[in-house]
């Protein structure tokens, strides 16, 4: 898991434990718009959610953030670099897309190393 995500215990029935970054600006002073989760059951990740509030929504944003990846993955495959999120005035919708898919190998995470 990248470092800046932690568990604090927010599971949701049937769905799992969700991991918070808390350098995000809503743990930082700042108003919750918009926050990248990962979700996690058994101890592994399961899904990816792009948590936004419907005022973010009322913005009619157009822009995209990047996803804070771990340095290592667990399976082999193509993960997104990137979280989207578009208004599209000529069909009034909305879109939220993961994208910029990177392929990536998997490998054992580095150990952590304690300075004493």
């Amino acid at each position: 898991m990248h470092p800046d995500f932690k568990n604090v215990g927010a599971v949701a029935p049937a769905m799992g434990n969700h991991l918070i970054d808390q350098t995000s600006p809503e743990f930082n002073g700042k108003k919750f718009t918009r926050t990248w989760i990962y979700g996690v059951y058994d101890g592994r990740v399961t899904f990816y959610e792009e948590m936004v509030t419907r005022d973010y929504l009322l913005s009619q944003p157009a822009t995209c953030f990047p996803v804070k990846s771990p340095r290592a993955v667990g399976i082999s495959g193509y993960y997104p670099t990137q979280s989207c999120i578009r208004y599209r005035s000529q069909a009034n919708e909305y879109s939220v897309s993961m994208e910029g898919f990177a392929l990536r190998e998997a490998s054992a995470p580095e150990a952590i190393r304690v300075e004493r």
